[in-house]
């Protein structure tokens, strides 16, 4: 992933070179998604979903994300039951995880 300049449009001799930080929020509230992307968003990139099942479709589609936050209880599918999805794609998944 490419970093972005964090103040101005060219780098000056006083600027550095920050990445942003992509996360990814899980939470079956959208406001909650929404007021953590209004209060992450200068600095980070935020992409909330409202459920488990459309948060393993996004990971398959776009591996880029530095942090996934998730709700700990939602009705469709728990975060336990979440991570455990997850964690099996990501073992028979063919991503090389150390770029």
């Amino acid at each position: 992933m490419a970093a972005k300049w964090q103040s101005g449009d060219a780098p000056s001799s006083g600027d550095r070179l920050v990445r942003k930080g992509r996360l990814l929020i899980v939470d079956d509230e959208p406001q909650i998604g929404n007021t953590l992307r209004l209060l992450l968003d200068p600095d980070h990139e935020v992409v909330p979903v409202t459920s488990g099942r459309e948060a393993l479709e996004r990971i398959k589609t776009d591996t880029a994300f530095d942090i996934i936050f998730c709700d700990l209880m939602m009705p469709e599918i728990s975060e336990w039951t979440f991570t455990r999805l997850f964690r099996r794609w990501l073992l028979s998944s063919s991503i090389d995880w150390s770029s």
